[in-house]
């Protein structure tokens, strides 16, 4: 059965909002194999209705839906801005990391 154009459009809304609250979550929000799938089934379960979307309805149909498929824009731009800065803090930790580990061994010398 094809869902309505507006449901669609109202549940990607929502799992994109799901996807910022995860990503945004304070730094004691674990990001482990949980974390991750929990991320892989919304992303993956918002891809389908993309492309069920685009699929399903023609130009002038989505058109009658601008305002908002541009709230979805935006919204995606948030994530990809959200992804982006997790992947900076993570590099970054991760460099903290190994210099530490660096100075531990180098005293563990003397």
């Amino acid at each position: 059965m094809v869902q309505n154009i507006q449901v669609l459009l109202d549940d990607i809304i929502a799992e994109s909002q799901q996807l910022l609250l995860l990503l945004s979550s304070d730094e004691n929000y674990d990001l482990s194999q949980l974390g991750n799938q929990e991320i892989n089934t919304i992303v993956s379960s918002r891809q389908q209705k993309f492309e069920l979307l685009f699929n399903t309805y023609n130009q002038e149909e989505l058109a009658e839906h601008s305002k908002l498929i541009e709230h979805i824009v935006q919204l995606d731009q948030r994530l990809v801005s959200q992804a982006n800065q997790q992947k900076t803090d993570s590099k970054d930790k991760l460099s903290k990391l190994k210099k530490s580990q660096k100075a531990v061994k180098s005293y563990q010398k003397y």
